[in-house]
């Protein structure tokens, strides 16, 4: 065994769960190659850059995961937590306006203790009698490929997994990207509302806090996501 490898194999292991699945994994905390991966992606301060980024480190220092793109938002900010905490710190500290006073506040989020959303997501959209929607979780690649201008349509139109229309399926695969607009565009309000509600209670990462205000009061604040955390 060269020196290198044994200097890789005495980087220490810890054990976690990827919440989608529950199966059990192990991962290690990101290298200096690693940390430059992030501090290129913070420095661009361009949020698909910061997507790849983190899948990229995740990729790396998780066991299970193959590919940090094919991974749901959801388990990569997880994923993603724990090695930071093993990397770096324990605890991040957000700074936020409190909305009651108005004044900034700096607190601090146990990144061991953070917990995941559990709404639950009906995949099966009924648009007419006739016509109905099955939807699919998104993806990392899927929130970088809409980057840009009505990206949330975009992501709505990524996740159709397949059409049917009274008894005819039609595969994702059989369906165009201009297909999947004008399907959305052909919706009504409250069709529409349905997929986004699909999107939007798809499973995040959360941490409440307790906090106190100049006076004197205990407010609770929640944080979603690693855009919240390291704000």
């Amino acid at each position: 065994m060269s020196l290198l490898e044994k200097i890789q194999q005495s980087v220490p292991k810890h054990k976690t769960k990827i919440p989608s699945t529950g199966q059990v994994t192990f991962f290690r905390p990101f290298l200096m190659r690693e940390q430059k991966i992030l501090l290129i992606a913070q420095q661009a301060q361009n949020h698909a850059e910061s997507l790849k980024a983190v899948a990229t480190v995740v990729e790396a220092c998780v066991e299970e995961v193959d590919n940090g793109l094919d991974l749901s938002l959801c388990d990569l900010e997880y994923l993603f937590s724990q090695i930071r905490a093993k990397s770096v710190s324990e605890t991040a500290e957000p700074t936020f306006t409190c909305p009651k006073t108005g004044e900034t506040i700096k607190t601090g989020i146990r990144l061991t203790e953070v917990k995941i959303s559990d709404e639950k997501t009906n995949p099966n959209i009924k648009i007419t009698d006739k016509l109905k929607i099955v939807m699919r979780s998104p993806t990392v690649k899927d929130h970088i490929l809409v980057e840009g201008e009505n990206w949330f349509d975009k992501l709505i139109g990524n996740c159709i997994s397949k059409v049917i229309f009274e008894d005819e399926v039609f595969e994702s695969g059989s369906i165009s990207d201009e297909e999947r607009m004008e399907i959305i565009d052909t919706m009504t309000q409250h069709q529409y509302d349905l997929c986004s509600k699909f999107i939007h209670n798809q499973p995040h990462i959360y941490a409440d806090v307790k906090y106190r205000t100049s006076d004197g009061e205990i407010r609770e604040v929640t944080f979603r996501g690693l855009k919240d955390f390291f704000s």
